[in-house]
């Protein structure tokens, strides 16, 4: 289906299947506001924000894109429970502590201290074929002198979905998930100043 839709191109496939299932139950006027702000976070993402897109143009989605849409077009990526976007260096990072937290890995990096710097690096869930989802962490790296990946999540608040991500990603992903790192983002400027994690320190204890 989703090939059938104009300007669906930019997305990643399984992005753009998940938009144009949600697309037909506009259609039939069964559209959830969950729903709905995650297609606005995929448009703003692929730089496709407002209601006058090819793929929105003419249907009822326009209307909310062109009221809603406002904070896409000034974001690519929608800041979520009341944490402070930040526009820098061509990214958008979602909160203070992740932009400090990457201006901390960026001098290990130029340092030597760390190699091979990612910046929200995906994590894809699928099964028999079937695109479950995804996860994007917020930097992935390896330890110059150790050989190891760190795996980081800057984390304000946690709530249900991002657990269960947390879940899937030790599932699907078991290296990933030992070298994963969850940062207080309160404690980015304080404890975690130019610090790299040792080996578990901020991994919870279950996933």
């Amino acid at each position: 289906m989703a090939t059938q839709i104009e300007g669906l191109q930019a997305l990643h496939p399984c992005d753009a299947e998940a938009v144009a299932h949600i697309i037909s139950k506009l259609a039939r006027g069964d559209m959830g506001t969950a729903e709905l702000d995650y297609v606005l976070d995929l448009l703003a993402r692929a730089g496709m924000g407002g209601g006058n897109h090819p793929l929105t143009k003419g249907t009822h989605m326009a209307s909310f894109l062109n009221q809603r849409g406002k904070a896409t077009k000034a974001s690519a990526r929608k800041p979520k429970y009341n944490a402070r976007g930040i526009h820098a260096h061509g990214m958008y990072f979602s909160s203070k502590g992740e932009h400090s937290r990457f201006l901390q890995l960026t001098s290990l990096l130029n340092d030597g201290r760390i190699t091979h710097l990612e910046f929200q690096p995906r994590f894809r869930f699928a099964h028999n074929g079937i695109q479950l989802g995804y996860y994007d962490a917020d930097f992935r790296y390896n330890v110059a002198d150790e050989q190891r990946m760190v795996v980081e999540d800057v984390k304000g608040m946690v709530l249900p979905v991002y657990k269960m991500k947390r879940k899937m990603l030790a599932a699907w992903y078991p290296e990933a998930w030992q070298a994963f790192q969850e940062i207080p983002s309160k404690d980015v400027d304080k404890k975690w100043m130019m610090r790299i994690p040792d080996p578990g320190e901020c991994r919870p204890k279950k996933p």
